[in-house]
């Protein structure tokens, strides 16, 4: 059973990790942006955090000496397992691509081409700049539309359709080069 101590010493804990949130949020949000691609991760991430360090702070699971760094610190590894998460996605997403081919319906010079084009073209989007390669996986895999990709991640639909034309130029390029 809690006392009154007890509870007035966690509503100081909670009063204190609250106050470095609203301090720390917006530079953290802006780290996380840079790491994770967009915004609305970004936001998300460090809410968990917050979220994890008043559960920490709450139930004294250990003794935190510099509340701000440990705020940046365990967001930084769940901003590292979305990154893992999405690594793992893309690849499933990648590797489903040949699953949807119908193999039966060609002989096998056609299916050695299909794959080496779906090779090529794995290659392509993996070479491709960063952000570029998320603004086309979420529009062409995620169904996206270039106006909710530019309020995701913040940018310009002017950006989105630039993003997007060397994403495909590359890809088909690279495929068509691969053809020759």
């Amino acid at each position: 059973m809690e006392t009154a101590e007890q509870r007035d010493q966690m509503e100081q804990h909670s009063a204190v990790v609250t106050s470095l949130y609203k301090d720390a949020s917006p530079q953290l949000i802006r780290v996380l942006q840079r790491k994770l691609g967009n915004r609305s991760d970004a936001e998300e991430v460090a809410q968990d955090a917050f979220e994890k360090l008043l559960e920490v702070i709450q139930h004294k699971e250990q003794e935190i000496e510099d509340l701000h760094r440990y705020f940046f610190t365990l967001a930084n590894h769940m901003a590292i397992d979305r990154l893992r998460r999405r690594q793992i996605q893309y690849q499933y997403e990648q590797t489903n691509l040949l699953a949807e081919l119908d193999f039966e319906s060609g002989g096998p010079e056609q299916i050695t081409q299909a794959q080496e084009q779906i090779n090529q073209a794995r290659q392509a989007l993996a070479a491709l700049p960063e952000k570029t390669r998320h603004v086309f996986l979420l529009v062409r895999f995620e169904g996206l539309t270039h106006a909710e990709v530019s309020a995701r991640l913040g940018l310009s639909k002017k950006a989105i359709e630039y993003h997007m034309r060397q994403g495909l130029t590359a890809i088909v390029e690279r495929v068509k080069a691969s053809a020759t």
